[in-house]
C-alpha cells in the first residue's frame, strides 16, 4: 500500500480507463490548480486457466475478420485486484504569478507506514495555503474499486494536513480486500494459442488518436460552458463586466465551439481511415483570461495569536488551560458589495469574526513596492492581490478594491498553556448584495 501526492494545472491525473462520473466532475482551466493525494492498495492477482471457447465461437476461429470484429483479437489471462482512494482538492482564481511562486510539480510518495518527514509535511503545508491563497478551495473524496468508482463522505478537517489527509484516506481503503475489490488491470493473451489464424488488428493509432480528441474536445467543451455561463450571468445582471471582457467572452466562446467541431471531424475521419489520424498537437486550445466576478481577492495570514490561564475548576483531566486564539487575515475585496462575513468549520461551528478598517490598495501598493525593491509593477500588483490584470492600481481601487483585516477567534481547552493553537480548515463566508456568496478556506494555524 503507498500514497503519494501530486499536483497539475491540467488534466494529467485520471487515465482513460477512470469513470466518466469521475472524470467529467473536475475540469482544468487557467485559473484553477488541482492537487491530488492519493493511496493505492494492492489486493493480488487472478489467472484465468483452463479456459475454453465457446462452442458456440469455436466455428469463428476459422473466420479472423467477424471474429475480431464481434470479440477481439486477444483473450485476458490475468486480471490484478487493487483499490485507490483519492483526495482531490481544487483551489479556483489561481492566477499564472502565484503559478510563479509555487512549486505546481509537488510530487512525493511514502510506503504502507503513511508517514511524511517534516520537512515534506511543511513543505505540502506551505503548498496548499499558496495554492487557495487568491481562491475557494474545495475537496471531494473519491474511491475507485470495490463497487466501482464513488464520491464518499470523508471528512478533512484540516486541508492543509498531510498526516490527517493520509489518515482519512487510509482508514476509507481499509473498507476493501480482495474479494471486495474490482480487477482494475488485466493481462491479455493472443486468440492465436486457440488456433485463431488471423493477424493482429492495427487498431492502436486510431485508439490513441481518439482518446487524444476526446480529452481536448472536453477541454474545449469546459471553456465554451463557463465562457457561456460568464455571458449569461452578465446579461441577467448577476455580474458587471465591461466591454472589453464581454468581447472576450464572446470570441472565446465562439473559438472554442470552432475547436469542437474540428475534433469531431478529425475523430469521424480517424475512424474511418487510420492514415487520417492526424496528431493531436494539430489542435490549439484557445487561451482564457476569466474576468474577476468574485468579490473577494487574496487572503493572507497576518498573525495568530493563542493566549492560555489556568483552568479554575479542572472538570475534564485532559483540559488544564483555557486558551483563546486569534487569528488575523488581511483580505483584498470589493467590500462594497460584502453586506456581512461567517467563519464556520466542517462540524458546521461558527466563530466569531471582527472586521478591520479599509485600507486603499495604492498604500498596499507603496509597501509592496518597498519589500520587493521596486522590482513589482502595477499589473503584477493587481494580479497577486486582486486576481485580475489592471491598467494601474488606481483603476482598480475605482472599481471598489481596498483591503480589511478580517480576525477569526476561536475558543478550546489544552493540557498545557504552550499550545500554538487549533490547526484547523475554516470557511470563510462572503456574503454578497445580490444575495450570493463566496466560500474562502481559510487556516487556522
Amino acid at each position: 500500500m503507498n500514497i503519494s501526492v501530486s499536483a497539475s494545472a491540467r488534466n494529467t491525473f485520471f487515465s482513460a480507463n477512470a469513470s466518466s462520473d469521475f472524470t467529467d466532475a473536475y475540469s482544468f482551466s487557467s485559473d484553477s490548480i488541482t492537487w491530488m493525494v492519493s493511496l493505492n492498495a494492492k489486493y493480488g492477482e487472478r489467472e484465468i486457466f483452463n479456459e475454453r471457447i465457446k462452442t458456440d465461437y469455436a466455428p469463428l476461429l476459422k473466420e479472423p475478420v467477424e471474429l475480431a470484429n464481434r470479440c477481439g483479437d486477444e483473450i485476458v489471462s490475468l486480471e490484478s485486484r487493487s483499490a485507490t482512494v483519492a483526495a482531490i482538492f481544487t483551489a479556483s482564481n489561481f492566477r499564472e504569478s502565484r503559478e510563479r511562486a509555487l512549486n505546481v510539480n509537488l510530487t512525493a510518495e511514502t510506503g504502507a507506514g503513511l508517514g511524511w518527514d517534516g520537512r515534506f509535511s511543511s513543505s505540502y503545508r506551505n503548498f496548499v495555503k499558496t495554492a487557495s491563497a487568491g481562491g475557494r478551495a474545495d475537496v471531494d473524496v473519491w474511491l475507485i474499486g470495490g463497487d466501482g468508482t464513488k464520491k464518499v463522505g470523508a471528512l478533512i478537517r484540516d486541508f492543509s494536513d498531510i498526516d490527517e489527509v493520509s489518515r482519512v484516506l487510509s482508514d476509507q481503503i481499509q473498507t476493501l480486500n480482495f474479494y471486495t475489490a474490482k480487477a482494475t488491470s488485466f493481462k491479455t493473451t493472443s486468440l492465436k494459442r486457440y488456433g485463431w489464424k488471423g493477424e493482429q488488428l492495427a487498431v492502436s493509432r486510431i485508439d490513441s488518436s481518439l482518446e487524444d480528441y476526446y480529452s481536448l474536445y472536453k477541454d474545449a467543451k469546459a471553456l465554451k460552458q463557463r465562457a457561456y455561463e460568464i455571458i449569461s450571468s452578465d446579461s441577467s445582471g448577476r455580474v458587471r463586466l465591461s466591454s472589453s471582457q464581454r468581447d472576450s467572452m464572446r470570441g472565446l466562446l465562439m473559438s472554442s465551439d470552432l475547436v469542437m467541431q474540428r475534433l469531431i471531424d478529425a475523430a469521424e475521419a480517424c475512424r474511418k481511415d487510420a492514415t487520417k489520424c492526424v496528431a493531436s498537437t494539430t489542435f490549439e486550445l484557445p487561451v482564457a483570461s476569466w474576468p474577476k466576478l468574485d468579490p473577494v481577492g487574496r487572503m493572507t495570514l497576518q498573525s495568530n495569536h493563542t493566549k492560555c490561564r489556568a483552568a479554575a475548576v479542572i472538570a475534564i483531566p485532559e483540559v488544564k488551560f483555557y486558551c483563546d486564539q486569534v487569528a488575523t487575515f488581511q483580505v483584498i475585496g470589493r467590500w462594497a458589495d460584502v453586506v456581512s462575513v461567517e467563519a464556520i468549520d466542517r462540524d458546521g461551528t461558527s466563530f466569531p469574526v471582527t472586521l478591520g478598517p479599509p485600507v486603499g490598495l495604492p498604500a498596499l501598493y507603496a509597501q509592496a513596492k518597498r519589500e520587493s525593491n521596486d522590482t513589482i509593477s502595477e499589473a503584477e500588483f493587481c494580479e497577486l492581490t486582486i486576481g485580475e490584470w489592471c491598467e494601474d492600481v488606481a483603476s482598480a481601487a475605482k472599481r471598489g478594491w481596498s483591503a480589511k483585516s478580517v480576525a477569526l477567534s476561536a475558543k478550546f481547552g489544552s493540557t498545557d498553556n504552550a499550545s500554538e493553537g487549533l490547526r484547523r480548515t475554516l470557511s470563510a463566508i462572503f456574503r454578497t448584495q445580490g444575495g450570493d456568496s463566496e466560500v474562502r478556506a481559510v487556516f487556522m494555524q
